[in-house]
């Protein structure tokens, strides 16, 4: 007997987050586009992270994937803030 289920498992939590956040890019709120967007991990695997879960990945832009590097999502926003501070547009 077989069930047919919803979305299930990573992709379904995944895809549910994403859309629960309007599509947006986690750290700088801009669309995404499903073939312009990376998941990244909010506390870094080499950070002691878990990679495959739900509650520490977060749909992201490439550039600001690219910016956050392994910082740790705290650090990666105060260092945001000093250099806004810094270089006020």
């Amino acid at each position: 007997m077989s069930r047919t289920k919803g979305k299930a498992g990573l992709a379904g939590a995944l895809h549910d987050k994403i859309k629960a956040k309007g599509f947006k890019c986690f750290l700088t709120g801009e669309p995404l586009s499903l073939d312009s967007f990376e998941l990244d991990h909010v506390n870094p695997v080499v950070n002691g992270g878990k990679a495959l879960d739900p509650d520490n990945l977060e749909a992201v832009t490439p550039e600001a994937n690219k910016a956050k590097g392994t910082l740790e999502f705290e650090d990666f926003v105060q260092l945001c803030n000093k250099v806004a501070r810094t270089h006020p547009m």
